[in-house]
């Protein structure tokens, strides 16, 4: 599972009914996603919600992450 911090999105590889790895994606909008948006994981059965996961998450302006100097 990849859980960006710079917006809502995460994605997560799940086995198929043929076995085969697959890549979901579940996203929202930077200005918060919906509550009735939420994440299962099957594996350990679990449903979170996308405020859940991105809870106290402050995310950057679009300006500060095109133009970040790590340095």
């Amino acid at each position: 599972m990849l859980i960006d911090p710079d917006r809502i999105l995460v994605e997560c590889y799940r086995r198929n009914e043929r076995d085969n790895w697959e890549l979901v994606t579940t996203m929202g909008e930077v200005s918060g996603a919906a509550a009735e948006d939420s994440l299962m994981l099957d594996s350990v059965d679990m449903e979170i919600a996308l405020p859940q996961v991105y809870e106290d998450v402050v995310f950057p302006d679009g300006d500060e992450v095109l133009h970040s100097n790590p340095n």
